[in-house]
């Protein structure tokens, strides 16, 4: 796996990443990061921009393994953050719609 991919926060991946808390599908916090990628059930991770560095490192080595992509949330330009949006530093989200949708969201706007 490539080294951890910076993405920029906007209005439509935050949407649904509040869709996903809403319907459970959002893993939040490390140690539910890392249960759910020891189970196979994480699609992706989200990290916060300011995370220290040794938590970063960790995660990735966590993912690395198991082939699952991490991303680096930037802050917003209005200087909304993803702990902000989620309330949680690190966040995975389960498989289903609403991961396939973020995704091709991710996608698109790169």
């Amino acid at each position: 796996m490539a080294k951890i991919q910076q993405i920029e926060l906007k209005e439509k991946l935050i949407t649904l990443l509040g869709f996903a808390k809403k319907s459970r599908q959002l893993i939040c916090g490390y140690e539910g990061v890392r249960r759910g990628v020891s189970r196979n059930t994480i699609v992706f991770i989200v990290i916060d921009n300011e995370l220290a560095e040794h938590t970063k490192e960790k995660i990735h080595h966590l993912a690395r393994k198991q082939g699952i992509p991490v991303y680096s949330a930037k802050p917003q330009k209005n200087g909304v953050k993803l702990v902000d949006s989620t309330g949680y530093k690190v966040v995975g989200m389960s498989r289903g719609g609403l991961a396939d949708g973020f995704m091709s969201t991710l996608k698109q706007e790169s």
